[in-house]
């Protein structure tokens, strides 16, 4: 069957189980073709291969391709480009600088990474500090609002306290009552304002 196959230049599929001669049969019809002549490349799918066999199966691909264009797509054999096979050095070169390329990009962006991870680890850090620091302040805000609650200070009774204990330190006379004093009143008619009559707060009627 193998030199009845041989002869015809069309592609050969051959299927079976492992190890049941696949290959044996593909090599009596290449033997017995007119291609006898060219290497019998066996490919196991699945292992690296090497650069010149790479380029071999390039080569009976771009033969397939012709034979494909020649029988089913109407072409004469004189239409197909001469076949160049890669420069095999150039290729390797290449190939070597792609991957040195890829490693240096990979680095940078792991770099990039790890400098992003420890900005956000440093935020967090911030972040948690910023949450004790306002639950402190919001834990001695509430110590301190209790005794001013039990005292029923407001900001208006704290600030005439600090002014009434500054004017007695000086020696005025102060009704601890809120009251009116000779020295010290509340509220004092001071005349000779540009809109008429205004009020003084803490005016020293014996000053004026």
């Amino acid at each position: 069957m193998a030199r009845r196959i041989a002869p015809r230049s069309i592609p050969v599929l051959i299927e079976g189980e492992s190890g049941t001669g696949k290959e044996l049969f593909a090599r009596a019809i290449h033997d017995a073709s007119p291609r006898n002549h060219k290497p019998f490349v066996a490919i196991n799918y699945g292992q690296a291969i090497q650069s010149e066999t790479a380029f071999s199966c390039l080569r009976e691909a771009w033969d397939l391709g012709c034979w494909y264009y020649i029988t089913y797509g109407g072409g004469n054999a004189d239409e197909n480009p001469e076949y160049q096979e890669p420069p095999l050095e150039d290729t390797k070169a290449k190939i070597k600088r792609e991957k040195k390329a890829a490693l240096e990009k990979l680095a940078f962006q792991e770099s990039q990474l790890q400098e992003l991870l420890q900005q956000v680890e440093t935020l967090r850090i911030q972040a948690k500090a910023a949450e004790k620091t306002e639950a402190k302040l919001q834990a001695l805000k509430a110590a301190g609002q209790v005794p001013a609650d039990a005292l029923k200070f407001d900001e208006a009774t704290t600030r005439k306290r600090l002014i009434d204990k500054q004017l007695v330190s000086a020696g005025w006379h102060v009704d601890p009552n809120d009251g009116n004093t000779s020295e010290v009143t509340l509220e004092e008619a001071v005349p000779h304002q540009p809109t008429g009559i205004g009020n003084a707060e803490g005016h020293d009627q014996s000053a004026g």
